[in-house]
């Protein structure tokens, strides 16, 4: 069998190269990272860009490879965006863009995220040579103070 492509978006995805690219759990939606150091949500069917700002994720981002990870619940709400920045992981929703939260635990740069979809258990990787994993708080993740950062502490194993 010989696979079959289409250009998703034209005439670019990104004004650099393509560095991550993930599905939501329901298939609806897939969110790509770049070299240009920005996010963008694509509706899979029709491979319309649904030109969601993510705040902040451009200035925070260190151009090079990051591995995004997304963790999606049925229905819109619950659905989050992992980004690996230069010295944490920012979360995100997924269909507004707002920051939630911003994890740090690190020694270094993050450079990978991967959600559970069982559980919701998010792990991530990092100059540091260590996985970490997170575990959302039983009500969900909540929004910081205005202008701070909170830090969560990894989970325990």
């Amino acid at each position: 069998l010989a696979a079959a492509a289409r250009r998703l978006a034209e005439p670019k995805a990104h004004l650099g190269g393509i560095t991550s690219v993930a599905f939501s759990a329901d298939g609806s939606v897939l969110l790509s990272s770049g070299r240009d150091q920005r996010l963008r949500l694509w509706s899979a069917a029709s491979g319309e860009n649904l030109l969601v700002h993510y705040e902040g994720a451009y200035s925070s981002a260190k151009r090079g490879h990051k591995q995004i990870a997304l963790s999606t619940r049925l229905g819109h709400a619950g659905s989050r965006v992992y980004f690996p920045t230069a010295d944490s992981v920012r979360v995100y929703d997924l269909h507004s863009g707002a920051l939630l939260q911003t994890l740090k635990g690190h020694f270094g740069e993050a450079l990978c995220a991967a959600a559970a979809a069982s559980d919701h258990k998010v792990f991530t990787g990092g100059d540091d040579c260590s996985i970490l994993a997170w575990t959302p708080p039983p009500c969900g993740l909540t929004a910081p103070a205005p202008r701070e950062e909170a830090a969560l502490a990894p989970h325990e194993q």
